[in-house]
């Protein structure tokens, strides 16, 4: 029997060509933005422009996801999980994922950050204690009230307008 090929890990940095469609216009968050305008081991988009399927791949950086509408099967390791509107899910570095079935009206957001993004706050061995939906042990999807996915969108959007205006 011949051995299963490796699975890729990807790094932030490049990350966007794998997920994305070469002809995405979207003007929100890291895509089409100006290089001054980036702050380092962030990124933030939206789902515009989303292939239609992703993985199974691992990353090294972590991810919040985050559905506004539509429907998006994850597989997280060995887990299946439905994304619906108003949900949020959490991935982190070295864990293996895939995306498919994305429906036609899916939107949504994607937060990306490296392990040190946070280390002014929480350094990086203490993310999956701090934040425990980041642990192999935690919840890592969550269903959120209609107030609460508006707070989460408000916030997302203040996050983008702060990144087109270089105010980090």
């Amino acid at each position: 029997t011949s051995a299963s090929p490796a699975i890729p890990q990807y790094v932030l940095k490049g990350f966007r060509r794998l997920h994305r469609q070469e002809d995405d216009t979207s003007n929100f968050g890291y895509n089409n933005l100006e290089s001054i305008h980036t702050v380092e081991g962030f990124e933030l988009y939206s789902s515009r422009g989303l292939k239609p399927s992703v993985g199974p791949l691992k990353s090294a950086f972590y991810r919040i996801s985050i559905t506004i509408t539509g429907n998006v099967d994850m597989q997280l390791g060995l887990e299946h999980f439905k994304h619906q509107p108003r949900t949020m899910s959490f991935t982190w570095p070295n864990q293996v994922f895939s995306k498919n079935n994305i429906s036609a009206d899916a939107f949504g957001y994607y937060i990306l950050f490296n392990e040190d993004f946070l280390n002014d706050l929480v350094p990086a061995a203490g993310i999956a204690k701090e934040f425990p939906f980041f642990d192999y042990t935690g919840r890592p999807l969550f269903q959120l009230a209609p107030d609460e996915i508006d707070r989460v969108q408000q916030f997302v959007l203040k996050m983008n307008d702060e990144l087109k205006e270089n105010r980090p």
